[in-house]
């Protein structure tokens, strides 16, 4: 089996002034960062917004379904990754990194509305959000803001 490699964007180990000085990995919780690389480990090239989080894929790095939810909300919230799919019953949400445009391989499985593009949707960048990218974003940092004040107050709660 050939070994794969992955390019990550320069901006997540830039020391960042909104975030203390402190680049942008290092402010990502350790449920966010396990949840970032289990995403990543599913990519292959041409299948950005077709990485889940469903429990058949977390048991296989040993993470919760509940670590990986957490982590999502707070990589969703960042603006790191977009939901693409909206999951139910017998049917995975599927996501994608927001410095990657999503690919066409993967677009049949996108909900209504979202679209292919080689453009990436640089949710975690104000200044580069497209007319057509925006209200994708901002729908996500409202749901997803929720999501995760729900998941902080629960874990605060449990400790």
């Amino acid at each position: 089996m050939p070994k794969r490699y992955l390019a990550l964007p320069e901006f997540l180990f830039r020391p960042d002034p909104d975030f203390d000085g402190r680049a942008g990995i290092d402010v990502l919780s350790k449920s966010a960062l396990r949840t970032l690389w289990l995403l990543l480990s599913q990519y292959r090239g041409r299948n950005n917004g077709d990485f889940t989080i469903a429990p058949a894929t977390c048991a296989n790095y040993g993470m919760s379904r509940t670590t990986a939810r957490r982590g999502i909300a707070e990589l969703a919230y960042l603006g790191l990754v977009a939901e693409t799919r909206r999951g139910g019953l017998n049917r995975p949400s599927l996501f994608g990194v927001t410095w990657l445009g999503l690919d066409d391989d993967a677009a049949h499985k996108f909900d209504e509305g979202i679209e292919a593009s080689s453009v990436p949707l640089r949710c975690w960048m104000l200044q580069y959000r497209s007319t057509r990218t925006r209200h994708l974003c901002e729908e996500h940092e409202r749901n997803l803001a929720a999501a995760f004040a729900r998941t902080t107050k629960k874990s605060a709660k449990a400790a």
